[in-house]
């Protein structure tokens, strides 16, 4: 009995099960990498707009050609000043400017809202009047409340 020599020709089905199997795994992995980039460039380019709107209603109180005229400080005393952290620690500030935005305007996921607050970090009276004051804008954007914030100082 004669054998005939085994052909070397084609594959086996155990080498294209293989093949497929690495392709696949291969595949996944770089679908994988693209849902991650994808994630990575939504949240970068969120961030920039939200910046942006920050900045530019920032802007708006933050100019160092004039004197604001916006700003007034509180008389008030203990806790009740508003905006005057030489007599309240605790001051928040006056509202300058807030509100809220839809996600179609401003091409953020909701809910989104954005305010302006300025503060008396120096106080208002005695050595520190007409010190600077802090002007802060605040944009807060998406499910998770993503806090962007510009911050500046400004003469008063």
């Amino acid at each position: 009995m004669k054998y005939l020599p085994r052909s070397s020709d084609g594959f086996t089905a155990v080498e294209l099960l293989v093949t497929i199997m690495i392709a696949a795994m291969f595949t996944i992995t770089l679908y994988q990498l693209l849902i991650s980039v994808n994630n990575v460039s939504s949240t970068a380019r969120n961030k920039a707009t939200a910046s942006d709107i920050a900045y530019s209603n920032l802007r708006k109180y933050a100019s160092a050609s004039s004197t604001p005229t916006w700003f007034t400080c509180s008389g008030a005393s203990g806790a009740s000043n508003t905006n005057d952290v030489t007599i309240n620690p605790n001051a928040a500030g006056s509202t300058l400017m807030s509100g809220a935005l839809t996600p179609n305007s401003s091409a953020l996921p909701g809910p989104i809202s954005y305010s302006v607050q300025a503060l008396a970090i120096y106080g208002c009276s005695g050595a520190n009047l007409n010190k600077p004051i802090r002007v802060e804008s605040s944009v807060t954007y998406g499910p998770q409340h993503t806090v962007i914030k510009h911050t500046t100082l400004v003469g008063y």
